[in-house]
């Protein structure tokens, strides 16, 4: 099955996600593929995917992540639990999807003459 991980700051450990954050449901896509970094709500503190912690949706304990197992079921590393699981791919507005790609590409560093081709 598919899970909406748990992810938390590094620094404080705060969940990432939360209601009040300010993030959408769909922002998980964005966070797990590794195009975005977010700002935790409570430190202040910029992470992505990379560098954020990531607990087990069945036994809670951390574990390794990397952007490439997003489309894939993976193990957790933890000894007392040999779960697979995946996780889950939100639907993106179209609106949403062409705005984060022109910021993502904004931010790259390419030159416009580049982007337009």
């Amino acid at each position: 099955g598919c899970f909406k991980t748990h992810l938390f700051c590094p620094r404080c450990k705060s969940q990432w996600g939360s209601a009040d954050s300010g993030v959408m449901d769909f922002d998980y896509n964005f966070m797990m593929q590794g195009l975005k970094v977010y700002c935790c709500a409570l430190c202040l503190c910029d992470f992505g995917c990379m560098t954020a912690e990531h607990r087990c949706p069945l036994c809670r304990k951390p574990f390794e992540y990397h952007p490439r197992d997003y489309h894939r079921q993976v193990t957790c590393g933890n000894a007392r639990c040999s779960g697979t699981f995946g996780f889950w791919l939100y639907h993106v507005p179209g609106w949403r999807t062409t705005c984060g790609r022109r910021r993502g590409r904004s931010r790259s560093g390419r030159p416009s003459s580049a982007r337009r081709r």
